[in-house]
């Protein structure tokens, strides 16, 4: 740790925490998670908060954040029903687009309900020491159908890992 760390005299290990200690670029300071685990939909066009979220503070203006999203997703029975998925960063969306980092494509032809796992991710450089709430965001293409997440209720998980910069 000694040469790994630099800052050494403000290390408090009676609570484990580094004081003022700066990580050299690439090691992960701190890592918070968050869980969903109630059935979920929307009928929005626009992107709506799913209740998955971690709120952190960073410790360095410098760090960059690692935003690992984890459901079960789901389009009802519509015709070329989809539904978008997104991982935003207060009213931030991080994938700058609107159909988001995944999506679910029902095709042609009703009457058929398709749910698959999704997994997203995202590498965001927030240039903050103030507090961040990241969130996954769900749209559907349709108000007539619905985008459902934390399906049957099923564990939906996040986790926001701070990484030195």
């Amino acid at each position: 740790i000694e040469d790994a760390v630099t800052g050494m005299p403000n290390l408090n290990l009676s609570n484990a925490t580094f004081g003022n200690a700066t990580f050299p670029a690439g090691h992960v300071i701190q890592v918070l998670s968050g869980n969903y685990s109630s059935e979920s939909w929307t009928q929005s066009t626009g992107f709506v908060p799913t209740g998955l979220k971690v709120t952190i503070i960073p410790r360095n203006a410098s760090s960059k954040f690692f935003i690992i999203c984890n459901t079960s997703g789901y389009s009802d029975s519509g015709n070329v029903q989809v539904s978008y998925y997104g991982i935003y960063r207060d009213s931030t969306n991080l994938s700058a687009v609107s159909s988001g980092y995944a999506d679910i494509h029902q095709g042609s032809g009703s009457g058929h309900d398709i749910g698959t796992n999704i997994c997203i991710s995202e590498l965001d450089s927030p240039n903050t020491t103030s507090a961040i709430t990241y969130e996954m965001y769900a749209r559907s293409n349709n108000a007539s159908y619905k985008t459902y997440w934390s399906m049957n209720s099923s564990r939906s998980d996040i986790t926001v890992m701070e990484v030195a910069g």
